[in-house]
């Protein structure tokens, strides 16, 4: 698995301005042949790949208060034994392809508290925008929002 984490990072010098940009990306890629998966007869025999690509943009309003933006693509080897046919979490023509968007906002009342909101917006999902495990769900009902509390020391 290669992972390269954070690559570039910018962000506007102090003496710009009080307010922050952060903007940063992640490429990860994984080329294994699932030899023994493929023995047991859970993947085709050859070799697979597994590749992401994540990007997130996030802007600081003076030290309060912070929103994102994110967008990911994760797109592989079709593999109907390994990406099997299932409701939910299945895929109806074994394609891991998934792509979509992130958002979030982040307020700090007081220093070491932490109030937050993400919303996670799928694009597509196990190689499909609709009806991606055969049993009719579609890319956008794994949509979800997170809400977050959280005391940092």
């Amino acid at each position: 698995m290669l992972n390269i984490p954070n690559v570039p990072e910018y962000r506007l010098p102090k003496w710009y301005s009080a307010f922050a940009i952060t903007v940063f990306r992640r490429f990860g890629a994984s080329d294994d042949a699932p030899a023994a998966t493929a023995a047991l007869g859970a993947a085709s025999p050859g070799s697979h790949h597994l590749n992401t690509v994540m990007a997130n943009a996030e802007y600081h309003f003076g030290n309060r208060v912070s929103g994102a933006f994110g967008w990911f693509d994760t797109h592989g080897t079709a593999d109907p034994l390994l990406f099997v046919q299932e409701d939910v979490s299945g895929s109806a023509n074994g394609d891991p392809r998934s792509s979509g968007y992130i958002t979030s906002f982040s307020y700090w009342p007081w220093q070491n508290v932490q109030l937050g909101a993400q919303y996670t917006g799928y694009k597509r999902f196990n190689g499909a925008q609709t009806n991606y495990d055969g049993a009719g769900r579609n890319a956008n009902s794994n949509n979800t929002i997170y809400l977050l509390a959280r005391f940092i020391f």
